[in-house]
């Protein structure tokens, strides 16, 4: 008894078409991401270059140099002190002055003349790192830089920490 709500029967609905429109969109769309992917593959190859190996004698070792300027003290007395590693090991101190806001040229020849004796005994050396106190003004930090950059154009800001620890 298929009756329906207004007394006739229902009549059984079967898939007269398939509508496969659709599906064929779907299947172009497939098919040129597919294409567009494989040639973008080719442009994301990375090469990377074969790895060298050097055997290093004993004669050639050398430890690297790694110098640092620091400058610590307090607003009265303030020293700037220039370190390094390496074969020979050293440090070399700056006095800076307590006019050095008049005169902040003083500070930068002083650092100059400092780094440049420095730069003739350690000619290959083209890096160094400023740090300075935290409670310094940083006018001393530009007059070290501007001293600094002239024989040592690669200048690294260190974290004031490393001053901290260092004692007078």
């Amino acid at each position: 008894m298929n009756d329906d709500f207004y007394g006739g029967e229902i009549k059984s609905k079967g898939l007269d078409e398939l509508n496969i429109v659709p599906i064929l969109d779907m299947f172009i769309s497939i098919i040129f991401f597919l294409l567009l992917s494989t040639s973008m593959i080719g442009l994301t190859k990375q090469v990377i270059p074969p790895s060298a190996t050097k055997a290093i004698t004993s004669e050639e070792s050398s430890l690297p140099v790694n110098p640092r300027i620091i400058v610590i003290g307090t607003l009265d007395k303030m020293n700037a002190i220039l370190k390094w590693e390496g074969n020979k090991p050293g440090s070399v101190k700056v006095e800076i002055t307590s006019d050095y806001l008049t005169k902040p040229k003083q500070v930068v020849d002083d650092i100059k003349k400092m780094v440049g004796d420095f730069k003739k005994e350690h000619p290959s050396e083209k890096t160094i790192q400023v740090t300075l106190k935290s409670d310094l003004p940083y006018q001393i930090l530009i007059s070290v830089m501007d001293g600094v950059r002239e024989h040592l154009p690669d200048v690294v800001l260190t974290s004031y920490q490393t001053a901290e620890s260092i004692q007078e």
